[in-house]
């Protein structure tokens, strides 16, 4: 069952880097096209590609700010998720721990009860044998 969560999470970690290498793929793809433009156009040109290009990286950081804000709650919801399934078999764990063991005191104290009893049995038995000995010998003519 961990081994199965552990697999689960390595998954989600692999699913949560894509959005990344997927912006860091089409990031150096608009670079690449704006190095090329860049040495072919006239400076006012340049200037006026250069802050286009500006615009449409900045369109793509606040879309994957966005897409890596939403990712987070999901992380974190998921997290919360676990965190109460982790607690409640705890709990589960502890309840269980406390029955076995008013179980186990419940057996002890029963057989305590009966061991002192068989004490008490067999020290009237004694008591009353040495009794009658003492009784016997009070008795018997001296």
């Amino acid at each position: 069952m961990a081994r199965a969560a552990a697999a689960e999470g390595k998954m989600a970690a692999g699913a949560q880097l894509e959005p990344i290498r997927t912006w860091f793929f089409h990031a150096r793809q608009q670079l690449q096209r704006l190095i090329g433009r860049w040495h072919s156009q006239p400076e006012k040109e340049r200037e006026k590609l250069l802050a286009d290009e500006i615009e449409a990286v900045t369109a793509v950081i606040d879309k994957e700010k966005v897409a890596q804000e939403h990712q987070l709650k999901e992380i974190a919801r998921w997290a919360d998720a676990q965190e109460q399934r982790v607690a409640k078999h705890q709990y589960q764990l502890d309840k269980a721990t406390r029955e076995h063991v008013a179980s186990i005191r419940a057996e002890h104290q029963v057989a305590v009860r009966g061991r002192v009893e068989k004490q008490h049995a067999i020290t009237e038995s004694i008591a009353s044998f040495i009794s009658g000995r003492y009784r016997e010998k009070m008795d018997a003519p001296a």
